[in-house]
């Protein structure tokens, strides 16, 4: 198994949902963000599959992407976010960093990426380099292409060893590059 870092003193842009940020409000005009009738929201990040979105609550977390003038908003969970940012003010947070287990299609098979096909969490599609590996995550299918790295932010195991939760998302290949960092765990 791999590990990455992201890069130390990582500083990222990040807005509360429902706090009315002016980059909320663009991304809701833009059609990158959407409120359900529930409350919730939809945000559509890059990897979103027919435009679905990613499920996400009020109080929770959004970084942004730009991509060619395009914003693609991605949310952490609330209690996640607090526990590995520290705010430095208008809307400025520094990332905490740990050494996180990733993996890609050329890395020798693991129990963690067994665990998720058997599950039917993660499903492997040769035949389509644009959309290899496609996944529930948010509450939204999504898709990476097949050099997208697959980072796990969340392991728990059973007292046997076997697992018993796991937290993942797919990073593309360019983003993974810029981000993070391939280090000793």
């Amino acid at each position: 198994m791999r590990y990455a870092v992201k890069n130390k003193g990582n500083l990222v842009r990040a807005y509360e949902l429902g706090a009315g940020s002016e980059m909320e409000k663009l991304l809701i005009e833009e059609g990158s963000i959407c409120m359900q009738a529930d409350g919730s929201y939809r945000l559509r990040s890059r990897e979103a599959v027919n435009g679905e979105g990613q499920l996400a609550r009020r109080g929770d977390f959004f970084k942004v992407d730009t991509v060619d003038g395009r914003h693609y908003p991605y949310p952490n969970k609330r209690d996640w976010f607090l526990e590995n940012h520290t705010p430095l003010g208008d809307d400025l947070y520094e990332q905490h960093v740990s050494p996180l287990p990733i993996w890609t299609k050329d890395d020798p098979p693991c129990d963690m990426i067994d665990f998720l096909l058997a599950s039917g969490r993660l499903k492997i599609t040769p035949g389509d380099s644009a959309r290899y590996y496609n996944a529930l995550l948010w509450g939204a299918p999504m898709s990476a292409a097949e050099d997208a790295v697959i980072v796990f932010h969340k392991l728990g195991r059973n007292e046997d060893g076997s697992i018993a939760e796991i937290s993942f998302n797919f990073v593309e290949r360019q983003m993974f590059e810029r981000d993070y960092t391939v280090c000793e765990p």
